[in-house]
This record gives C-alpha cells, sequence and structure tokens, in this order.
C-alpha cells in the first residue's frame, strides 16, 4: 500500500512530535507555551504540532496569568507533605497554595512575623 505524499507526512509529523512528547510534556508542566516549547526545543515541532499533540490527548496546558513568572523553590520533604496535605483540605494544588502564602506574605508585608518569629 503506498501513502500519499499528504499522508506520509502527517505520519512523519507524528512521529516527530511523538519522540519529543516527554520533552512536550515537561515544559508544558513549567507553564510554556506552545511557541516557548518549539523555542526550547530548537524548531524541532511546530507550535501547531505541539498544539495538535495537546488536542489529540485532550490535555489542556495551565497557563500563568498575566504579570506572573514560574519560580523554581526547593523545599525540604517533611515541608512539602505539610503543603501537600493544607493545599488539599483547602482544596488548592500545592503551587496554588504555595503561591497564596507568599503573595499574602508580601501584600501584608508578613516578612519580619515569618521569618524573625
Amino acid at each position: 500500500m503506498r501513502m500519499s505524499p499528504t499522508r506520509l507526512a502527517t505520519y512523519s509529523d507524528r512521529g516527530k512530535v511523538a519522540l519529543a512528547a516527554g520533552a512536550i510534556g515537561y515544559r508544558a508542566a513549567q507553564y510554556m507555551t506552545a511557541e516557548q516549547i518549539t523555542t526550547a526545543l530548537d524548531y524541532a515541532v511546530s507550535p501547531a504540532q505541539i498544539e495538535e499533540a495537546f488536542r489529540l490527548f485532550e490535555f489542556t496546558p495551565k497557563m500563568l496569568a498575566p504579570g506572573h513568572e514560574l519560580v523554581h523553590v526547593s523545599i525540604a520533604g517533611r515541608h512539602r507533605t505539610k503543603l501537600s496535605i493544607e493545599g488539599m483540605n483547602r482544596g488548592l494544588e500545592l503551587p496554588d497554595l504555595c503561591a497564596a502564602l507568599l503573595g499574602k506574605v508580601v501584600d501584608d508585608d508578613l516578612f519580619a512575623a515569618v521569618l524573625d518569629g
């Protein structure tokens, strides 16, 4: 059975996306847009291919709210566990709980109370 060039190209595109799936998923979890992922992968896949993969797997990546940035923070396992439990009790995911806590410290100028207290 021979495939048309268009159909062959479609399979080739899916193959490229499949090979890059781990890298795409990792970067999507870092709140990167399809365009940012394309750049990070040195244009191995296009934004359209990434968005098609998202649709194919019924995946809707989270996007950062305007004016927000992703900050990587290292914390002790026991602290992460307590934060996760608190988040579950409040119906929040861990990143959302941490963002709310840090935002409250900043907004209410609680640095001294938290750090010195």
